[in-house]
């Protein structure tokens, strides 16, 4: 490039960003093929460091290795300024972040889908450390359960699992063994081994109990010796392939418990994604009469909600090692439900009584959901584990 191009009309922009470029930076051997001045993407003259059509920045200068690491958090996350101007309003000054983005002013917060992934991800990632620092590791020898044996042994667990243990007649412990072989009596008993056999019989018959205790309703109506029988006929209303692989899952899931773990981590933030677009649903709902507000609205309202969520579900989980589960609990419930009246004050200008009774409403109905992800995530597990 000769002296006289360098010298021939330049605009103010290049001109400032070539002053304030950093001593070490060099040209870039790949020279743009617009003139100098003009957006090397959209040929529009430059009126600034950015270019006001196309948005790309007016750069020439070579840029240093650590610029593509910059370049993909920002592309992944929008982590520049926006970030502090972003979270701040989001969790100090509930709903005016969603008020004013709905409003018009986005340019100046990461976009809500970014925001909802960022959050999600922190959340995750202190979980998982959580867990790893108290996971158990190995499974449990036996499972302990309280409870009253003079007024039932049949609510909890299937008797043939049963084995009290010591003179304590309020306390039941379940070997583990004895426990799947008894999962596996329900599931398959056509599969059911020498070893699971000998268990079971040995522990029914140490049970004192009385007898019509040791029995239970066949499908045809009849009673049956839970000691193994081998007209024994599992419940479940599918196919024996279908039976053995439950069965196969859920003793994989009980003898290796952090497998297990493993596996709803690996699934729960699928799931999430399904949580915010159901509760911004349900915000439609609860506001149907009003015919200026669209589903995209609930949903921006929903992603920053969630995004609230996790980020102060991470900070309990930290708090949590300090000041106990309870604490956080109660923090959780009272802190989620102020923001939630708050958020739809100010987004939706409705008063008082009746954001608390939406409010309310949505406690309710959302709890309903997140009851029904849980199993979901549970099953999941089993299935995947």
């Amino acid at each position: 490039m000769d002296e006289e191009d360098l010298v021939s009309p330049v605009s103010d922009a290049v001109v400032a960003d070539s002053l304030s470029a950093k001593t070490n930076d060099r040209h870039s051997e790949f020279a743009s093929a617009t003139k100098i001045g003009e957006c090397s993407n959209c040929h529009a003259v430059l009126q600034g460091r950015h270019c006001h059509t196309c948005g790309q920045i007016a750069n020439t200068w070579h840029r240093p290795a650590w610029a593509l690491l910059a370049d993909i958090f920002d592309g992944l996350f929008g982590l520049d300024g926006r970030i502090w101007r972003t979270v701040k309003p989001l969790v100090i000054y509930p709903g005016q972040l969603t008020y004013r983005y709905l409003s018009g002013e986005r340019e100046p917060f990461i976009q809500p889908f970014r925001l909802f992934l960022l959050t999600s991800l922190l959340f995750f990632l202190v979980f998982e450390l959580a867990i790893n620092n108290q996971g158990q590791i190995g499974p449990p020898s036996r499972i302990d359960v309280i409870e009253d044996v003079s007024k039932t042994t049949s609510n909890t667990l299937n008797d043939s699992q049963k084995q009290v243990v010591g003179d304590d007649a309020g306390t039941i412990s379940v070997d583990l063994e004895t426990f799947i072989c008894g999962m596996r009596l329900w599931l398959v008993p056509e599969d059911l081994n020498a070893n699971c056999k000998q268990k079971l019989d040995s522990v029914t018959k140490d049970m004192d109990e009385p007898p019509e205790k040791l029995f239970t309703s066949t499908p045809n109506g009849g009673q049956m010796d839970i000691r193994f029988n081998q007209e024994a006929r599992s419940p479940l209303k599918i196919n024996q392939n279908s039976r053995r692989f439950l069965a196969n899952n859920v003793e994989t899931a009980i003898r290796n418990p952090q497998q297990y773990t493993r596996t709803l981590a690996r699934w729960a933030p699928r799931l999430v994604f399904i949580l915010a677009p159901v509760f911004g649903l349900l915000l439609a709902a609860s506001l149907f009469w009003r015919k200026q507000l669209y589903i995209y609205d609930h949903m921006i309202v929903a992603l920053h909600f969630h995004s609230f969520l996790f980020l102060l579900l991470a900070a309990l989980i930290l708090v949590g090692k300090i000041t106990g589960m309870a604490v956080v609990a109660a923090v959780f419930v009272l802190w989620s439900n102020y923001y939630l009246f708050s958020l739809q004050r100010r987004v939706y200008k409705t008063g008082r009584l009746v954001t608390v009774i939406r409010t309310l409403a949505l406690d309710i109905s959302y709890l309903f959901v997140l009851i029904a992800a849980l199993v979901l995530l549970l099953v999941l597990g089993v299935l995947f584990v």
